[in-house]
C-alpha cells in the first residue's frame, strides 16, 4: 500500500490523498471501481477519528484504489472567489472533477462514493447525475433539523455518567461540534459555503433513490440505532424505502452504542467490516451477510 498527496480539480485547488492498491496475484482479473470518500462536515479529509485513513488502508489492501480528499472551503483545499455562493453545486462539481482527476491519471471509469453525514448527502447527490457511480455508501445520512431530531440527538446524552466524563475530560464529540461552530463564525468564506447546503425533500429524495435502484446502483445504508441520524430514518424514509428494496438493495445496517462519529475502536472496526463485505457484494457478486452489532 502506498500513499500520494495530489492537487486536484481544474484549479489545482483541492487537496487529496490517494491510497494505491497493494497488488494482487490471484489470477483474478475483475475491474474495480475507485473508492471516494468526502468530507463529513467541516471536518479534514482523515475523517472523524482517522476513521477514512484506517477504511482506505483497508480497501487499498483489497485491491481498490481510494481518494479521500477536502472539498472547496475544507481543510486544506482552497476555495475559489466565486464559489461561496454555490453551496451544494460546488460539492457536486468539486467530487465530478476529482473522478475526472482519477479517470485521466488512473484510467478509472467507475467510481463508488463513500461518506458519513453530510458526505453521505453530496455522495448521493453526485451519483444522481453522474452515471460513473456504481455504489454509494452512506453513514448516517439525511438528518433533517425537525424538533424530534434535536430532542432525539441529545436526550439520551443527559442521562449518561459517560457522556458527562467524557464532556468534562474533553473526549466528547460536542467539543468537536463547538470547535467547528468557532471555525465556522470566523471564517467568512467557510460559513458562506456551508449556509447554502440544502437537504432534498423528502419527496424528491424518494424519486431519486427509485432511480438509482432502477439504475442498477449498489446503495448501503448505515445508521448509529438510536441516534438522530436513525431518528429521521424511521420517522420520516424507512414506511418509503421498504417498498423499493429489490433483492437486498439497499442495504441496511444499524449499530448499537455508537456515537456519531464512530469515537470507539471496536466501532470503527465494525463499520470497516460492513463497508468491505458490502463492498465485497457490490463489485463481485458475493453473498451478502447483514453484520448488525449491539454493543454495550
Amino acid at each position: 500500500m502506498r500513499e500520494k498527496a495530489v492537487l486536484l480539480g481544474k484549479t489545482k485547488s483541492l487537496v487529496g490523498i490517494i491510497t494505491n492498491p497493494e497488488v494482487k496475484t490471484d489470477g483474478k482479473k475483475v475491474e474495480r471501481p475507485a473508492v471516494v470518500l468526502l468530507n463529513s462536515g467541516t471536518l479534514h479529509r482523515v475523517g472523524p477519528n482517522r476513521v477514512y485513513v484506517k477504511l482506505a488502508r483497508k480497501l487499498a489492501a483489497d485491491g481498490f484504489l481510494v481518494l479521500r480528499f477536502d472539498l472547496s472551503g475544507i481543510g486544506d483545499s482552497q476555495l475559489p472567489g466565486s464559489a461561496a455562493s454555490e453551496g451544494d453545486a460546488r460539492f457536486i462539481s468539486d467530487t465530478r472533477e476529482a473522478m475526472d482527476f482519477l479517470s485521466d491519471v488512473h484510467g478509472v471509469n467507475k467510481f463508488i462514493l463513500m461518506g458519513i453525514c453530510s458526505g453521505a448527502d453530496n455522495a448521493f447527490s453526485v451519483a444522481c447525475i453522474d452515471e460513473r457511480v456504481v455504489g454509494v455508501n452512506m453513514i448516517e445520512p439525511f438528518s433533517f433539523p425537525t424538533t424530534g431530531y434535536f430532542a432525539q440527538s441529545y436526550s439520551h446524552s443527559f442521562l449518561k455518567l459517560r457522556s458527562w466524563k467524557r464532556l468534562l475530560t474533553g473526549q466528547s464529540e460536542v467539543w468537536g461540534i463547538i470547535k467547528g461552530l468557532f471555525v465556522y463564525h470566523t471564517s467568512k468564506e467557510t460559513r458562506q459555503l456551508t449556509e447554502n447546503w440544502e437537504l432534498p425533500p423528502k419527496e424528491k429524495l424518494i424519486s431519486d433513490l427509485r432511480a438509482l435502484l432502477q439504475r442498477g446502483l449498489n446503495l448501503c445504508f448505515i445508521y448509529v440505532a438510536d441516534g438522530c441520524g436513525h431518528y429521521n430514518y424511521s420517522k420520516l424514509l424507512e414506511s418509503e424505502v421498504s417498498g423499493l428494496t429489490i433483492q437486498g438493495n439497499p442495504r441496511f445496517e444499524f449499530l448499537e452504542g455508537s456515537d456519531h462519529l464512530f469515537t470507539l475502536l471496536e466501532h470503527q472496526t465494525w463499520l470497516t467490516t460492513v463497508i468491505h463485505d458490502w463492498i465485497t457484494k457490490a463489485v463481485f457478486g458475493a453473498p451478502q451477510k447483514q453484520i448488525h452489532e449491539e454493543v454495550i
